[in-house]
């Protein structure tokens, strides 16, 4: 887990071309759409999971792209 504001801090710890899944605690969290924008904008494949981390552990994943805002 890493804050939106320390993203590009931890960038250098991520790994090129290895798609990952950006996530939030609730469909009205906004920062994990926002850090998809960044990582994409860093050249990293990023995807959001659409309704967040609860929704995902209940068996319920959607994953989205992020649109630029």
């Amino acid at each position: 887990s890493v804050p939106l504001d320390k993203l590009e801090n931890h960038a250098g710890k991520l790994v090129p071309g290895k798609p990952m899944v950006v996530y939030c605690r609730g469909a009205a969290c906004r920062l994990a759409r926002q850090a998809v924008n960044r990582l994409q904008k860093m050249g990293f494949s990023a995807v959001c999971l659409e309704k967040g981390v609860g929704d995902w552990r209940a068996g319920q994943p959607r994953l989205v792209a992020a649109t630029s805002s």
